[in-house]
């Protein structure tokens, strides 16, 4: 059989296997965490899994949970700590693409700065067309700037989004981890 994706195989093995929809769960914890939902993922709520307190959360999770023995909690761990691993490269891209951008933006606009002065500087002696430079390059500049902060705000809004996934991956595994403690004892 033929695998449609890598993230689509590994999120499938984990409702098959744990009944652990990576979807479903992460949008109870975004909710939690007070995150802005989209209409696909209101669906997946409800009275019974829509929690305003960590406490509350941890609580539905170990209830989920309690059943497994020891060896299927330590491979559910074991699969949660994987999707940790596989999410972690993709925020690492998109780092340096952030800070390649902010680089070149920074030297470009530096140099086109200096460009607009040397312009400047040539077109003293005709004052009005030395003002319709400034003034169109002043124009050109706040039009550029607004549409880098906004590529700007998309990156840095994917990058939470990143670490949004993995604090949700990390707290699901310490709550997996406390409760294969207790059954431990």
């Amino acid at each position: 059989m033929k695998r449609k994706s890598r993230k689509n195989c590994i999120y499938s093995r984990g409702i098959s296997y744990y009944n652990f929809d990576f979807n479903k769960e992460f949008t109870i914890y975004k909710y939690l965490c007070g995150e802005k939902l989209t209409k696909r993922q209101w669906k997946y709520l409800n009275e019974d899994n829509s929690f305003d307190f960590y406490r509350d959360w941890e609580h539905y999770v170990r209830q989920k949970y309690q059943n497994y023995n020891t060896d299927k909690l330590n491979e559910f761990c074991r699969y949660i700590e994987h999707i940790k691993r596989t999410e972690e490269p993709q925020i690492d891209y998109w780092k340096v693409a952030f800070s390649a951008i902010v680089s070149y933006i920074i030297i470009d606009g530096v140099k086109e700065i200096s460009d607009e002065i040397s312009v400047l500087n040539n077109l003293v002696e005709n004052v009005l067309s030395g003002i319709i430079v400034l003034f169109t390059s002043i124009i050109l500049y706040v039009i550029a700037f607004g549409s880098m902060i906004l590529l700007l705000l998309a990156f840095i809004e994917k990058i939470f989004s990143g670490n949004l996934e993995r604090y949700f991956l990390e707290d699901y595994n310490n709550i997996l981890q406390k409760l294969l403690m207790e059954k431990n004892m």
